[in-house]
């Protein structure tokens, strides 16, 4: 198989997994895994919910109607009253209100739930939720998945970053994806089972406080993109989870990176380092850590920002200047009804038909890269050469263009193994790859 196009097909994460969701499944149905449903209300206790939410809603109409709120010395409590009554008798049979009082009576038990919960259920249940949370944003935003064949992955990896201008990471291929890792086989902790599955990126915006000429505190808009990297990370959260927040703030799972040419950022080395500075004054001044822990979380930090993210940075670099177009396949887990319900279509109705089974069904095509990389970086027959196999890093240049040669346009200068011949080089993860699939050919 080349590259990871057994993704799974529900989830790009593995903590969906799980808990064997369906690609239809709800927040709601989530918490009733986590935390069980909320049991049935008494009479006595879906007539206090219902007169909470009434109150609500009649709090609403009376100030509409008399344009005073009902607390103000002027209300008439009777009226009040009279309005909350006839919202409870206008709606206490429609079955959206039962839902709302129904939505409220499990919050409520969530809550109870919650307080019983030691330190350790509380990072797990909150780390499932924000996992799946990210999965509904990523869901929003198109549902992209995008893979790169081992050896790109690899050449994207042994490629530099610096004198990158960070604008040129503003025109993306899709504004929110999830891109596999998998192959790159790298971990957060030599010490702890950490690898990095994929990560989601995320286009949005940052406020962030600048120092004008007369020393006046001012704020600005700052574009950028989240990245938030996956993987089977319970145990990190169980570790380090309850130094922050909540689990979505441990640093070494979530980067924004700006990308707003300010504070001196002008490359996209510059707000690489702005997030090792940032974080490691973070845990030294704010959460006050002790030394030994200090330098744990940042050589996991390092590595972050030196391995990970300049190549995800690189491959969003290498979608976004169309190098080259992508292949759309489907997982290699299709049920064979579909794959060959698919092959089989004769005409347009029916591979649209069976196409749209397909979606129904949960499966969704990948966005695969680098088909002309695939064996590209295999051994060769060993030559008698004194150069020891090494790589020659890539990097990106900024090509003048145009008329006058006035535009830029970045160009991939692609890393290279030097001494090939001799064998590999030492370090780093290089991969070979099997033929694709015949079936997935036919994916659109």
């Amino acid at each position: 198989m080349a590259g990871n196009l057994n993704l799974n097909h529900y989830w790009p994460t593995r903590t969906e997994q799980t808990y064997k969701l369906k690609p239809t499944t709800t927040k709601h149905e989530l918490q009733v895994l986590l935390y069980g449903k909320h049991p049935q209300p008494t009479l006595t206790q879906l007539d206090e919910v219902n007169r909470m939410v009434a109150s609500s809603l009649a709090r609403e109409r009376f100030t509409t109607l008399y344009g005073i709120k009902p607390n103000d010395p002027r209300a008439d409590p009777k009226a009040f009253n009279h309005i909350e009554n006839q919202i409870i008798r206008e709606h206490s049979h429609k079955s959206k209100w039962q839902q709302e009082v129904s939505s409220q009576l499990q919050w409520e038990h969530i809550g109870a739930k919650w307080e019983k919960l030691d330190e350790a259920g509380k990072l797990t249940k909150e780390y499932a939720e924000e996992s799946f949370d990210l999965y509904l944003e990523w869901k929003k935003g198109g549902k992209h998945l995008l893979n790169f064949s081992s050896e790109l992955l690899t050449m994207l990896a042994k490629t530099d970053t610096a004198n990158v201008p960070i604008e040129s990471l503003l025109t993306t291929y899709h504004s929110n994806f999830y891109l596999s890792l998998r192959d790159l086989d790298v971990s957060l902790f030599d010490s702890v089972i950490s690898k990095v599955d994929g990560v989601f990126t995320i286009r949005t915006s940052f406020r962030e406080e600048l120092d004008t000429p007369q020393m006046e505190s001012n704020s600005a808009s700052s574009e950028g993109i989240k990245l938030i990297f996956v993987g089977d990370f319970l145990p990190l959260t169980l570790k380090y989870g309850s130094l922050f927040e909540t689990t979505s703030d441990v640093p070494f799972f979530s980067f924004d990176l700006k990308l707003t040419p300010q504070l001196g950022r002008l490359t996209v080395d510059d707000s690489l380092k702005e997030l090792l500075t940032d974080f490691i004054g973070y845990i030294a001044l704010t959460l006050l850590l002790p030394h030994d822990l200090q330098d744990e979380l940042t050589i996991a930090y390092q590595r972050m920002t030196k391995e990970l993210i300049p190549c995800v940075i690189n491959a969003i670099l290498y979608t976004s200047q169309h190098i080259e177009k992508p292949v759309h396949r489907l997982p290699i887990d299709l049920p064979g009804q579909l794959e060959k319900k698919l092959r089989t279509a004769k005409t347009k109705h029916q591979r649209q038909n069976a196409l749209a089974e397909i979606g129904q069904a949960g499966f969704k095509s990948i966005e695969f890269f680098g088909e002309q990389y695939i064996g590209s970086l295999t051994k060769s027959a060993a030559m008698d050469i004194a150069i020891t196999p090494h790589w020659r890093r890539g990097h990106w240049r900024n090509q003048p263009v145009g008329i006058g040669l006035q535009d830029r346009r970045l160009l991939w200068i692609k890393p290279t193994i030097v001494g090939k011949d001799a064998g590999l080089p030492i370090g780093g993860q290089l991969h070979t790859a099997k033929p694709l699939l015949s079936q997935n050919k036919d994916a659109q």
